[in-house]
């Protein structure tokens, strides 16, 4: 099986109180779990390459987490800083990946 470039699911799952989103895998009936890290300031995904770049402290640039980062962009009233920061109605900051 070749694996899709982008999600197809049509609903991701915000786990309240925290800055986590649950994004139905589109091989199999699992769920992964997509959380932004405040502390180290980046994007983390239990997918398989989400894990990998877990190791270094690194973002995660996985469909799951670009999933993610489109539905807080199509949901929330958001503006955009001049170092790429989307900023929600609460005035919290997150980066997006380019």
């Amino acid at each position: 099986m070749t694996q899709k470039p982008e999600i197809t699911a049509t609903a991701i799952y915000k786990i309240i109180g925290h800055d986590c989103w649950m994004v139905p895998s589109d091989s199999s009936s699992d769920m992964h779990k997509v959380c932004y890290n405040n502390d180290l300031n980046i994007w983390e995904c239990e997918c398989r390459h989400g894990e990998e770049m877990a190791k270094y402290a690194r973002n995660a640039h996985c469909k799951h987490v670009a999933a993610v980062q489109i539905s807080i962009k199509a949901n929330l009233p958001l503006s955009t800083d001049q170092k790429g920061y989307l900023h929600s109605a609460s005035g919290k900051a997150f980066s997006i990946m380019r």
